[in-house]
């Protein structure tokens, strides 16, 4: 009892000081990360001129038609700000030639408005171009929004790097600069009917936009946050969202010519939208924005306005939108060429320096969760175990004995509160009720006896209660609203939150880093790699520290963990990873095969196993658990990616109790026998593709795909209901064949 008064007296004096730091710091230097004042631009317009040129490239610019315009030297193909096409017939749209688009918020009203370059910066005359070395700066001042944008262009040997400089950012406080879109038209295509013209957007496994106009007056669009919406935001729901980007890259294809875009920095704070056939101006075209300022969803009022979102006061001054557009021809002017750019962009940035070697298939063993469960009718959350590390064993003996198969295998939910949040980390430690850190080094022997991959993953975002350090009332991340990141469970189902038991918690930011070396510390014990599951497929913001506003510096951080975690002498895994954690992995498991169901995108492309599949393990989503089961199988053989299951040994009732609704369909009792059939039946496939990678994709037709591997293998799979003939071969509906 007096340790705890001590302790809570401490917490007092530290929470009090705290706050009288905070004055100080907020009264006399709160300048480091202030946002430029307003100062009306003053038109001043640079000739037209070639700004640079390399033996690769020329860059012009038009002061007539205030354009920027990218040659390849080689082809004498020209991509512009202003869609070429459109530019040489020198007539004019608001939209067209508009470098920049901006959305701001008025605080007096409430209002959220867009404001399109061409007309509310050029033609108003507050717009200047000053040429420098290599490149030329473009410098928007918008009058009604009281709010000044510079956007830089700089000519590399490779490509074109345009970047948004945010120290350059003025604003009067009028209103609030929310998002800029950058070159909405610098990636796009003339609409036709030729399936050699479309966009590619980073959908799930990646897909693309044909640039037809299928129905009249109707034009199809996409927009994706990059690495999935701000988890850190509150949400009136927290239902999925519709489609998940995971690769900050998108391009427009024009028959034998292409521009692909990398968001290279401020790809945490980025959106990607495309919109392809658009009957009004005749082009489809595809871009990325950035988001300044993230926002919370309200049902506040004002007068007459209904608020749905609180933005946040400040944006990250210090930071930078950078875009780098690489051209591409010919024989590269594909998503083929695309994957393969993007691959050698992360292999110079120093991530993709291995050559993976997977294992026959993948299994994710849950191993327990928090049950409700009573005493005297009082209700409490008690450990409930689904699968123990003996069970793990059996499983993969019965699978093995019948196939002849091993996995790689990943243990999620072997801590304290299994599957649920609870400690971080799940507590750093093995419940005995799953056989303790004994049954532990028991199963691990096994494995390394039979060479099977073995992670433990470890949860470094979500928590609930205090623990290892970390404090639940101190140590949350903030929102954009400065709240605490702290939610309760939305139950898909239901469309409701379950108010029952504690708030869910994201991890502040800034202790990440620390909990990743208490990790490390508990896992040199054993020689199992380290999954991270949450953190890598996770990007939220945290609003205590300037660099983490709108998913600031979520890659940076990673691939620093990573990278820490691969040097302490571990194997690093993932689920569904975005693009920086896949890169940095060894294994991925659940990674995307189709393009996330999304209506308006035409058809899926494995641009993910393109990029990842030399260099990291991947495994498909959970085949048992799919509504679909043939189709995530044909999916994974599309994408060469080994087959995956969640399983566990018992399903006791009372997890049906638990916050977590993962654990239907994945007893292994009762689906042994299907389990072993489609090992059996895909394992000739995979023993073809042993040490292999996608080198290259094709479509073949509506139903029919071409994939071929590194040493020649080539598969075909058939989406239909009908058979086809693939030269003397004869494709069943629904079934793939392959050549080695």
């Amino acid at each position: 009892m007096q340790t705890d008064f001590c302790k809570n007296i401490i917490c007092r004096i530290c929470a009090f000081s705290v706050a009288i730091i905070s004055v100080f710091q907020l009264s006399g230097c709160g300048n480091s990360d202030a946002i430029k004042k307003y100062n009306a631009i003053s038109s001043e317009m640079a000739e037209s001129c070639t700004v640079a040129q390399n033996r690769n490239y020329t860059l012009s610019w038009d002061s007539s038609m205030c354009a920027v315009l990218l040659k390849d030297n080689k082809t004498g193909f020209t991509w512009s700000t202003v869609p070429y096409d459109f530019y040489l017939s020198g007539e004019s749209n608001v939209n067209l030639n508009s470098p920049v688009f901006i959305e701001y918020y008025t605080p007096s009203d409430g209002s959220l408005q867009l404001s399109k370059a061409y007309a509310d910066s050029i033609e108003a005359g507050t717009f200047s171009a000053t040429t420098s070395e290599n490149g030329i700066t473009l410098n928007f001042g918008f009058a009604d929004a009281e709010v000044n944008i510079s956007v830089n262009f700089k000519l590399r040997e490779d490509s074109l790097e345009v970047s948004i400089p945010f120290d350059m950012i003025e604003e009067s406080g009028k209103t609030k600069l929310i998002s800029v879109s950058l070159l909405p038209y610098m990636c796009s295509a003339l609409n036709t009917e030729s399936k050699n013209s479309y966009l590619f957007v980073p959908s799930g496994s990646g897909a693309l936009m044909y640039t037809d106009e299928e129905i009249q007056n109707i034009s199809r669009t996409f927009s994706g946050a990059v690495y999935g919406d701000d988890a850190a935001a509150i949400r009136l729901n927290r239902e999925s969202e519709v489609s998940s980007v995971k690769i900050p890259v998108y391009g427009a294809v024009s028959g034998s010519e292409s521009l692909m875009a990398i968001i290279e920095s401020g790809d945490g704070s980025a959106r990607i939208d495309a919109e392809a056939g658009n009957f009004r101006n005749g082009y489809s075209n595809v871009y990325s924005t950035v988001i300044l300022r993230a926002n919370d969803e309200t049902e506040a009022e004002r007068s007459n306005y209904a608020d749905t979102a609180v933005y946040a006061d400040q944006f990250d001054t210090n930071g930078t939108f950078t875009v780098g557009y690489y051209p591409l021809s010919g024989e590269k002017s594909d998503y083929n060429g695309m994957a393969a750019r993007y691959k050698q962009y992360l292999s110079d940035s120093g991530l993709l320096k291995e050559t993976a070697k997977r294992s026959d298939y993948h299994i994710n063993f849950l191993g327990g969760a928090l049950t409700k469960k009573f005493i005297f009718g009082f209700p409490y959350y008690s450990f409930t175990a689904a699968t123990d590390f003996v069970d793990a064993e059996n499983i993969v003996k019965a699978i093995a004995d019948e196939t002849g198969l091993f996995p790689d295998i990943t243990l999620t939910g072997f801590g304290k509160s299994g599957v649920d949040s609870g400690e971080i980390a799940g507590g750093l430690e093995f419940p005995s009720s799953l056989g303790g850190k004994k049954g532990y080094l028991t199963f691990e022997k096994y494995c390394n006896e039979n060479n099977i991959g073995l992670y433990i993953d470890f949860d470094t975002v979500y928590f609930s209660s205090s623990g290892k350090g970390i404090n639940s009332r101190f140590d949350t991340a903030k929102t954009p609203g400065k709240q605490a990141a702290a939610f309760y469970p939305f139950v898909t189902g239901t469309k409701v939150y379950d108010e029952s038991g504690d708030k869910i918690r994201l991890l502040k930011r800034s202790e990440i880093n620390g909990i990743t070396d208490k990790i490390i510390d508990f896992a040199d014990s054993f020689s199992a790699g380290i999954s991270l599951s949450s953190l890598s497929n996770t990007a939220y913001s945290d609003y205590s520290e300037p660099n983490y506003y709108s998913k600031g510096s979520i890659a940076e951080q990673v691939i620093e963990i990573y990278k820490k975690i691969k040097e302490s002498g571990h194997k690093v895994s993932g689920e569904s990873a975005n693009a920086y954690a896949a890169a940095a992995a060894d294994m991925l498991y659940g990674i995307p095969t189709d393009n996330e169901g999304y209506l308006n995108l035409d058809c899926s492309v494995p641009f993910y196993s393109l990029v990842f599949s030399q260099n990291v393990s991947l495994y498909s989503a959970a085949v048992n658990l799919a509504d679909n089961r043939e189709k995530l199988i044909l999916k994974a053989v599309e994408s060469g990616a080994a087959l995956s299951f969640t399983l566990t040994d018992k399903y006791d009732s009372e997890l049906l109790d638990s916050q977590f609704t993962g654990f239907y369909g994945t007893c292994f009792n009762s689906q042994k026998g299907e389990i072993v059939d489609i090992l059996k039946r895909c394992s000739g496939f995979y023993d073809a593709l042993d040490e292999q990678y996608v080198v290259s994709h094709e479509i073949l037709s509506d139903t029919v795909t071409k994939t071929v591997f590194s040493a020649g293998t080539e598969v075909y799979v058939n989406y239909g209901d009908t058979e086809e003939i693939i030269g003397n071969t004869v494709l069943p509906p629904n079934d793939f064949i392959y050549y080695e």
